[in-house]
């Protein structure tokens, strides 16, 4: 698989500090991510399935909840980063919450008082949306970008003012207000009361 930053950037850019994770092997690799939150049965495993990543499945009880983190390292800057997941959906039904970008906690991440930039989709909805938090408050913005249960590729792009959510190339969405005021970490979270399942096959994160 060709690493995202070099289809996005000019040829021969060197990446600040940068993470790209294949979620390969057999194991999920806790040098670097640490499952801090798994409630009411859930898991994080990586998946038997060919190119299925990493899986996050809901225990099945009431607000189970499963959430891969860098163990509160935070290394990307509110003013000036960049969170690239490739993921698949396996539901869209109410009672379940599935999230991925950067947030300032690996355990609740898109709540206040985090700092947090995050793309979700939830409670049955039709279409995605952006979260964000600035360490007080914390807010939401809809997009017009459909959810399905396909792999896709969502990016989103800090600039110290405002976050820019595409998916697969395309721009959903700029939210320019109750965006982050500190460093982050990246954050891949299911909070669900039902046995749904999300999976990650690629992960990128980089300071530009």
């Amino acid at each position: 698989m060709t690493d995202f930053y070099d289809l996005l950037n000019p040829h021969g850019t060197v990446a600040e500090q940068r993470m790209v994770e294949y979620f390969t092997g057999s194991h999920i690799d806790n040098s670097r991510w640490v499952t801090n939150q798994l409630t009411g049965g859930s898991t994080a495993t990586m998946s038997t399935s060919i190119d299925g990543g990493v899986i996050l499945t809901g225990g099945g009880t009431t607000n189970a909840k499963a959430t891969l983190g860098f163990n509160n390292v935070k290394q990307y800057t509110h003013t000036g980063s960049v969170f690239i997941g490739v993921y698949k959906f396996s539901a869209t039904q109410a009672s379940t919450i599935q999230t991925l970008g950067l947030s300032s906690a690996d355990s609740n991440p898109r709540s206040a008082p985090q700092n947090a930039a995050l793309f979700s989709c939830s409670t049955g909805a039709t279409s995605y949306y952006v979260e964000s938090g600035d360490g007080l408050n914390f807010a939401s913005t809809s997009t017009s970008a459909q959810v399905d249960t396909n792999y896709h590729t969502g990016k989103l792009a800090l600039d110290g003012a405002g976050i820019d959510f595409s998916i697969d190339g395309v721009l959903a969405v700029r939210r320019t207000d109750t965006i982050p005021t500190a460093p982050m970490q990246p954050v891949i979270h299911l909070n669900s009361d039902i046995a749904a399942t999300m999976n990650v096959n690629y992960c990128e994160v980089y300071n530009t």
